[in-house]
């Protein structure tokens, strides 16, 4: 976890326009990683992405409610049971 939040302290430190965190190749993302992605929309729009709506809903529960989280959906995605 040290590594992502120093990552995106890094990033945040260059006042970016925006943010997009595909999450789509992620089998696991915990809730302090999501509360990182999160507290980054207080400053940046943030979009992320992924294959369900546990991102969405992880977000509002921490009242992350700047973020937008899309769900996309992948040709291998669909494959999957």
């Amino acid at each position: 976890m040290w590594s992502f939040e120093h990552a995106l302290a890094q990033v945040m430190a260059q006042n970016p326009l925006g943010l997009l965190f595909d999450l789509t190749e992620c089998s696991f993302v915990s809730a302090q990683g999501y509360e990182a992605i999160g507290g980054c929309s207080a400053t940046t729009p943030v979009e992320v992405r992924s294959l369900t709506d546990i991102a969405s809903r992880v977000f509002a529960i921490f009242g992350n409610d700047r973020v937008v989280s899309v769900k996309v959906h992948t040709p291998t995605h669909d494959r999957q049971p």
